[in-house]
């Protein structure tokens, strides 16, 4: 009895499935809406973390390993910033007139 029910549902089957081949691809993507992803912060963050975690193999560290390795990445780049930005201007005036003078033999020597 169920083999008398499938076998009479396999036409039906069979039909349907010739005419979703019969649709041109071309025609099924023009009825589709096409849905854009807007690409956001997070989603940049998202992928700037994956990169990071795949290439400093950090997704092996259990999470306060992560914390304290990050922890140590942020003071030092904090502190070679403020180097640069602070520090480093006040000693390239004072080096210039020492640069000149080496260079130009022009200028007063600043003594040592």
């Amino acid at each position: 009895m169920a083999t008398a029910a499938a076998n009479s549902s396999l036409p039906s089957l069979q039909a349907t499935a010739a005419k979703a081949a019969a649709v041109v691809p071309a025609e099924r993507a023009k009825s589709r809406k096409v849905h854009r992803h807007h690409w956001t912060i997070g989603d940049s963050f998202w992928s700037w973390w994956l990169t990071w975690e795949g290439n400093s193999s950090s997704g092996m560290l259990e999470p306060w390993e992560k914390v304290l390795l990050i922890s140590i990445i942020s003071l030092l780049s904090f502190l070679f910033w403020h180097a640069v930005l602070f520090s480093f201007p006040s000693h390239i005036k004072a080096i210039i007139p020492r640069v000149m003078y080496y260079v130009t033999g022009l200028g007063q020597r600043v003594a040592h």
